[in-house]
């Protein structure tokens, strides 16, 4: 998952706004991360946020 998160980073954020220094760079991860993780879909785990798949408990039957 790590090498997804990678390309979709550039793919959508740094390719096509590259930051102007070091604080515009810190400032589009952190903003990326927080919408990678909470709210952008991922195919790899049934398009859903990698938090709520995570974070979900799993209740044995």
């Amino acid at each position: 998952m790590r090498e997804h998160f990678c390309k979709s980073l550039k793919n959508e954020k740094v390719y096509q706004n590259p930051p102007n220094g070091d604080p515009d760079l810190y400032q589009m991860l952190n903003n990326y991360i927080e919408l990678y993780n909470t709210k952008r879909g991922n195919a790899e785990i049934g398009e859903v946020p990698p938090h709520q798949v995570y974070t979900t408990k799993k209740i044995a039957s």
